[in-house]
């Protein structure tokens, strides 16, 4: 079975500004922030984790930032995009360490947090990959305090859809720059689906996050982590399965409690 976390660090070497979004139109997406991520190459044994030290946003929907992708040897691409009212993106990155076309959309998670995702053809060294790339911006920060939500959770799902059920298991761990690592796997009989996101959780238990699998499907979290009926944290939830396209693959609701 392919491990994915092994291959994931989400602790770059990189300082992130988290800075309060800036207002824009109702309609228009606000993108402006930090963001940790990964990209996966379509055919590869491993990730690469991924940074955006800070998008930019003018009234024109225009982006630009620097996309810092680890590894061997690390890649930094200066990146130009713009933004669709409907989350639509269109980047690219070119520099001396390579190029970048990135198709992506945005996904509104909530309390500020918000992901990018899409699939991306990243040249380096003169070798194209195509691949999946996925960002996370963490919740808007405030003045209260955060629950401790780390450690290992065991528990079920059920998909939505299809009505197949199975267990989960979920390891949350410490991330950097207020965002947390969350390993997830689904096993139904001996076979086990895993995903390695990046989330956040806000004072009032609400947890979100995006990540994806080795063979690039995404993986969308929203739910909360409160306390069951015996005072044990519980995560509580939904996960949709996307390609990287954003074509829905399945829906699972999950329930899983905390057990060390």
């Amino acid at each position: 079975m392919f491990i994915l976390h092994r291959f994931f660090c989400l602790g770059l070497l990189v300082p992130l500004f988290l800075a309060t979004s800036v207002s824009l139109a109702d309609d228009v997406p606000n993108l402006r922030g930090s963001y940790l991520g990964a990209f996966v190459p379509a055919v590869a044994s491993s990730m690469r984790s991924a940074a955006i030290p800070y998008i930019e946003q003018d009234n024109l929907r225009r982006l630009s930032g620097d996309l810092i992708l680890d590894g061997n040897t690390p890649v930094r691409l200066p990146l130009a995009g713009t933004l669709a009212d409907s989350g639509i993106c269109t980047i690219f990155g070119s520099g001396p360490d390579g190029k970048l076309v990135y198709q992506a959309q945005w996904e509104k998670l909530g309390n500020g947090a918000g992901a990018l995702f899409g699939t991306a053809a990243l040249t380096t060294g003169g070798v194209k990959s195509n691949g999946t790339l996925f960002l996370f911006r963490p919740m808007t920060l405030g003045t209260d305090p955060k629950p401790n939500v780390r450690g290992s959770y065991a528990g079920s799902y059920r998909s939505t859809i299809t009505g197949a059920t199975g267990s989960v298991a979920a390891q949350i761990i410490d991330g950097t720059s207020n965002i947390l690592t969350l390993n997830l796997g689904f096993t139904s009989g001996r076979v086990t689906t895993q995903f390695t996101c990046a989330g956040d959780v806000g004072s009032d238990g609400l947890f979100v996050g995006i990540g994806v699998g080795a063979d690039g499907v995404i993986a969308v979290v929203r739910g909360y982590i409160e306390q069951d009926l015996r005072g044990r944290l519980q995560l509580v939830g939904e996960v949709q399965l996307k390609s990287a396209a954003g074509k829905p693959i399945d829906t699972n609701s999950i329930i899983a409690i905390l057990i060390g």
